[in-house]
């Protein structure tokens, strides 16, 4: 008898398992339904709004409890995945795959700047600011994959002209007098192969292989190209994140690891330390560029100056190999996307920080994709 009860309530807790397994998904709803939104094209459906006296009620809350569905999201995964890989169909109208197996954004092949005037002019404020507080300013263009590996998308989507974007450009920072650092044509002399290694399979940024190809060329311009061009290199695997374009397909290319060059000669020890409202903290924090400062200091380094840069995401690899020949370097947001600053007070940095150099350092597809309002809008000068 006893054998037969044990048997009943392990039937019974299998029963239940399995009737409350799909409610499980509601717990990571947040998560599961962007994917499912995504992948499925369509609007999730919300709670239920009518009342519980309403037949409403019972058709909305199936509707509501079938989109979060545990299981549901990896099933999706699992089809988009397979569609991706073998046919080369993808579910987001955004992202597209190259003849490389790239994912790309035909978007982001833009070449004309949208408000190009206003953008100039803010960057030629930046100048005024900077020399009135014996500042040397540099605008320094980084650019993205579509830009690099253009002609991997499909024929039918134009590649960017670099050449003519980067001489442009040139011309009217020239008469401006605001000194720059591009490299967008020397990087597309590179052989394809080369220029691949450089970026991410599922993602518009360089990798530190790319970066490091974009601190020499900078270093080189400011002059200060010495522990960078160290000829002792070998190259360190490093696990590859690459997620602004894998959440919008559902799955992930095959890519694992890829090259990070290094030196023997390189300097690994550093300090690092967030300045948040005028308190510094040890270390850095998580967000630290957009709640305030992130400040890297290497007795070490080259040259005893001091480097301001205002950037964005692309920067996150260029510090380790900045810092080479640069001691003290004041990294901050250009845009402060998360806005926990308000503003990006451009005077209040000059006058604390004093930099020998400051470095305005921008993606192509922030400067060009995005309005004068999405890149200085909460600019204080």
């Amino acid at each position: 008898m006893a054998y037969r009860k044990h048997i009943h309530c392990l039937l019974i807790a299998i029963f239940l398992i399995l009737l409350l397994q799909p409610a499980f998904g509601i717990i990571d709803e947040n998560r599961n339904i962007n994917l499912i939104a995504e992948m499925e094209n369509r609007t999730i459906n919300p709670k239920p709004y009518s009342s519980l006296t309403s037949k409403d009620f019972y058709n909305e809350f199936q509707n509501w409890f079938e989109d979060r569905i545990l299981g549901r999201k990896q099933l999706i995964r699992l089809w988009a995945s397979v569609n991706g890989r073998l046919f080369h169909v993808l579910i987001s109208k955004r992202v597209c795959m190259g003849k490389d197996g790239f994912l790309y954004s035909p978007f982001y092949l833009k070449d004309e700047m949208m408000d190009r005037e206003q953008k100039l002019e803010q960057l030629t404020k930046i100048k005024q600011v900077c020399d009135k507080y014996q500042a040397h300013f540099v605008f320094n263009l980084i650019p993205h994959a579509e830009w690099m590996l253009g002609e991997q998308i499909l024929k039918k989507h134009r590649p960017a002209n670099v050449r003519n974007v980067e001489n442009e450009l040139e011309d009217d920072l020239k008469k401006r007098g605001i000194d720059y650092c591009m490299y967008g044509q020397k990087m597309l002399q590179l052989p394809l192969k080369e220029r691949q290694s450089m970026y991410y399979q599922g993602d518009l940024h360089w990798n530190s292989k790319g970066a490091f190809f974009g601190a020499k060329e900078l270093l080189r311009h400011l002059r200060l190209n010495k522990n960078i061009e160290s000829k002792n290199l070998y190259e360190i695997e490093k696990k590859a994140i690459s997620e602004f374009y894998t959440g919008e397909i559902g799955w992930e290319p095959s890519e694992k690891v890829y090259k990070m060059p290094w030196s023997y000669d390189f300097e690994k020890k550093f300090v690092l330390k967030t300045n948040v409202g005028d308190s510094i903290i040890q270390g850095a924090i998580k967000n630290g560029i957009q709640k305030g400062e992130i400040i890297i200091f290497n007795n070490n380094a080259a040259h005893n100056i001091t480097v301001l840069v205002l950037g964005d995401s692309f920067f996150n690899s260029l510090g380790d190999y900045l810092m080479q020949d640069i001691s003290t370097i004041v990294i901050s947001h250009n845009t402060d996307v998360l806005k926990p600053k308000l503003n990006i007070d451009l005077k209040r940095l000059l006058q604390k920080y004093k930099p020998d150099f400051v470095i305005y350092e921008k993606a192509a597809i922030g400067l060009f994709c995005n309005s004068f309002q999405a890149n200085f809008g909460n600019w204080k000068l």
